[in-house]
């Protein structure tokens, strides 16, 4: 099958159509609200406080809701910077992760867990970040069959921008 648009336009217009999918993911939400950076409470939005390198942000207990699957819950932060996330659960586990632009959106053991994060102001390979806040902080309920969906249109074109000469890049 022939089509009047060059490889590039193709692209172009999936690459459209995953960014209009991506709207679409969460299908419900919730702000967590009760942050602290080092004892002061800190709003979704702030600053983080002056001085020091290293800011310490933590969330007391954070209930997943009632009908949400957790399967389909993830904890979706931004704190402004690159760091460590720890979770720790009502049951006593913990779980650390990354945090970075690349890294933000984590799922979840339990229905009920507690949030601290270390954090500096730089993103990766050491850039600076110039305005370092509490971007974002909140359980997201997505659309796990839109976003198996969505992975997969992403990796598509993922692998057709990287091969563009492939012989797979054409029925693509």
């Amino acid at each position: 099958m022939s089509t009047p648009l060059t490889h590039s336009q193709r692209l172009t217009r999936l690459q459209v159509r995953i960014d209009e999918l991506g709207h679409w993911l969460v299908r419900a939400a919730r702000d967590l609200t009760a942050w602290h950076a080092g004892g002061s409470p800190l709003a979704l939005g702030d600053p983080w406080p002056a001085g020091g390198e290293l800011v310490r942000l933590d969330h007391g207990p954070v209930d997943v809701p009632a009908g949400w699957p957790l399967e389909e819950t993830f904890l979706d932060l931004d704190l402004g910077g690159e760091g460590l996330v720890h979770l720790r659960y009502e049951d006593g586990a913990e779980e650390g992760f990354g945090h970075d632009p690349n890294h933000r959106r984590y799922a979840l053991r339990g229905r009920r867990f507690a949030i601290e994060g270390e954090v500096v102001a730089r993103l990766p390979f050491g850039q600076p970040v110039p305005d370092p806040r509490l971007r974002r902080a909140r359980l997201v309920r997505v659309e796990p069959d839109l976003a198996r969906l969505h992975r997969r249109l992403r990796l598509v074109a993922e692998t057709v921008a990287a091969l563009p000469q492939h012989e797979v890049a054409g029925p693509l």
